[in-house]
C-alpha cells in the first residue's frame, strides 16, 4: 500500500480534532508529535500525529484557513506526506473555503511548484512578508487558524521532511479567542507584508491569559500586535521562577547575538536557575555544534547542576536525507508544572528580529505530555552529554 493510500485512509477515519464534549467557548488542548522514521522510541504512546491531523483539520474547515509558515516544500514526485496535506487544501478550496497563506521571503522561492499551486486554489491568496527588510529577521512562526476557532502552533514547518524525518512538536487548540489572537497576529503579518511598515499600535490594551492556565505570546518584540504580549520577558520570568527542574529541548541554543556581540539574557537565567540550586538539563540538536556556538555550549556545561545533551539522530537506513533527521522541537518544561511551547528557538533574533509564536501552559496533562517528550529524546541512545574536550566537526545539513 502507498504511503499517500496509508496516510488517506488515517485521515478518513479520524475522529474529531479534539477530545469529545469540546466547545468553541471551553478550551481544549493536546500535543501533536512527529517523529523520525526508524526512531521509534521518541514516540510517545497516544499523541496523535502530525499529518493525519492537519489533513482532519483542513477536511474539517468550512469557511477559512490561515496558515503562517516559513516555507514550502514538497517531495518532487509528490508522494510524500506533505502531498496529503496540500491535496486536502485544494479539496477545501473547491469547497469555497477562503485560504491565506503568509510565507517569509528568504525562502518563499524554496518551492515554486507548491507556490503556484497555492496560487492557483480557488479562492486562494498568499503574501510574502520581508522581515529582514523590516528589522532583520525571518517569518518563522508556524500556525494555522481553521473557522475561527481551531488552532495549530508548533515547530512543524510546511515541509514533508517535518511530518516524517524530523522530531517536532505542536499544540492543536479548539477555543475561539485562542483563534481570534492568532488571527491578530495573522492579520497583523498580512498587512505587513504589503506594507512593510507595522500597524500602530499605541495605547493598545493588553489581554488577559486565555484561561487560568494557558496563555499566548508573541515575537519579535518591537513588532508585537495590538493587544498581545512578547515571548520573551514571560520567558525569563518562567525560568526565573523556577524552584527544582528546567527541561529544554531545541533545535539550536546560543547567547551569540553575531553583529552585536554576545546576548546574556537566557545564558544568565539558566546560570541564576543553577546557582539557586534547580536542576537545567538542555538538550539540543546536532546542528548546533557548530561554532561559536559550541563553545558556549561547552561553557555552560561546566556549571554545576546544568546538564548539556547533544542528540544526534541517526541517518536513515536509506541513505542520508537532506535538511532532516534532526530535533526540531522548542519546549521547555518548568518544575513539572509549566511548559513553554512553540516555534522559538533560543537565540536572540528569534525573540528580536522574528516572528514566532508560544503557548505557555500548566494543565497538568498536556505538562505529563511535554515531559514524556522530553524524556524520550533525553534518554535516547543518540543523545549523548556534550565533550568539553572534542572539536565537533561542522554538522552536515544540507547536500
Amino acid at each position: 500500500m502507498t504511503l499517500i493510500r496509508r496516510f488517506s485512509l488515517c485521515a478518513s477515519v479520524f475522529m474529531g480534532l479534539l477530545p469529545a464534549g469540546a466547545s468553541a467557548d471551553t478550551l481544549s488542548m493536546e500535543l501533536i508529535q512527529s517523529i523520525p522514521e526508524q526512531t521509534e522510541t521518541l514516540t510517545v504512546p497516544g499523541m496523535k500525529h502530525t499529518t493525519p491531523t492537519w489533513v482532519g483539520m483542513v477536511d474539517q474547515a468550512k469557511t477559512s484557513i490561515d496558515l503562517s509558515q516559513m516555507y514550502l516544500s514538497n517531495t518532487p514526485d509528490r508522494t510524500g506526506p506533505l502531498e496529503l496535506v496540500i491535496q486536502a487544501l485544494e479539496r477545501a478550496a473547491l469547497r469555497g473555503v477562503k485560504i491565506r497563506l503568509i510565507l517569509s521571503k528568504q525562502m518563499s522561492g524554496n518551492d515554486p511548484v507548491s507556490l503556484e499551486r497555492f496560487q492557483k486554489m480557488k479562492g486562494a491568496e498568499v503574501r510574502i512578508l520581508d522581515l529582514g527588510a523590516i528589522n532583520g529577521g525571518i517569518q518563522h512562526a508556524k500556525y494555522w487558524v481553521i473557522d475561527g476557532d481551531v488552532s495549530f502552533v508548533g515547530s512543524q514547518n510546511f515541509d514533508w521532511r517535518a511530518l516524517n524525518q524530523i522530531h517536532e512538536l505542536g499544540v492543536l487548540v479548539r477555543h475561539e479567542e485562542t483563534a481570534r489572537r492568532l488571527r491578530l497576529v495573522f492579520n497583523y503579518d498580512w498587512e505587513l507584508a504589503i506594507t512593510g511598515k507595522a500597524p500602530d499600535v499605541n495605547g493598545s490594551p493588553i489581554l488577559e491569559p486565555l484561561a487560568s492556565d494557558v496563555d499566548l505570546f508573541v515575537s519579535p518584540i518591537g513588532l508585537v500586535p495590538a493587544g498581545m504580549r512578547a515571548t520573551l520577558p514571560n520567558l525569563l520570568e518562567l525560568l526565573k521562577s523556577a524552584k527544582s527542574t528546567i527541561q529544554i529541548q531545541l533545535l539550536d541554543y546560543s547567547p551569540v547575538a553575531y553583529a552585536n556581540g554576545f546576548w546574556a539574557e537566557l545564558d544568565n537565567a539558566l546560570r541564576d536557575a543553577a546557582a539557586r540550586n534547580v536542576k537545567v538539563e538542555l538538550l539540543v540538536s546536532h546542528w548546533n555544534t557548530e561554532k561559536p556556538a559550541i563553545h558556549h555550549l561547552k561553557s555552560l556545561s561546566l556549571i554545576p547542576g546544568i546538564t548539556v545533551k547533544v542528540s544526534t539522530v541517526p541517518e536513515h537506513t536509506g541513505g542520508f536525507i537532506p535538511y532532516a533527521r534532526v530535533i526540531h522541537c522548542k519546549f521547555t518544561v518548568v518544575d513539572g508544572k509549566t511548559a513553554l511551547i512553540g516555534t522559538t528557538n533560543w537565540s536572540r533574533g528569534y525573540f528580536y528580529g522574528s516572528r514566532n509564536v508560544d503557548f505557555v501552559v500548566s494543565r497538568p496533562e498536556v505538562v505529563s505530555q511535554a515531559q514524556a517528550v522530553f524524556t524520550r529524546g533525553w534518554t535516547a541512545a543518540f543523545a549523548v552529554p556534550v565533550d568539553v574536550a572534542r572539536d565537533y566537526p561542522k554538522p552536515r545539513k544540507g547536500e
